[in-house]
């Protein structure tokens, strides 16, 4: 019988096995998204909520004084955030890229 009269198929659903450091960096990586994820948008609803209560108010110096003291720690952890969305990104399995293209 010849190899060629029967072609092999390759499941594109079967991935090969992860190394268990790579899949425990992925959790890690993926926990840490997560909770920056939702400190950096808590973060930004109170900053502009509470700019919104003082806008209303009319008072000016203190939308100022709001956006400078909690502007920059939320903009920080936003920016931890992206950094492990980009690590994810290059952690994720070959199958899980080859589906997006």
């Amino acid at each position: 019988m010849n190899p060629l009269d029967h072609p092999t198929t390759i499941d594109p659903s079967a991935t090969p096995s992860e190394r268990p450091a790579t899949a425990r960096l992925r959790s890690f990586l993926r926990l840490g998204f997560v909770v920056t994820l939702l400190v950096f948008l808590a973060g930004g609803f109170v900053l502009v909520a509470a700019q919104a209560v003082q806008l209303v108010a009319g008072d000016g110096p203190a939308v100022a004084a709001i956006g400078e003291r909690l502007g920059p720690p939320t903009f920080t952890v936003a920016t931890v955030c992206g950094l492990f969305a980009f690590a994810l990104e290059y952690l994720r399995p070959a199958s899980a890229r080859d589906e997006d293209a």
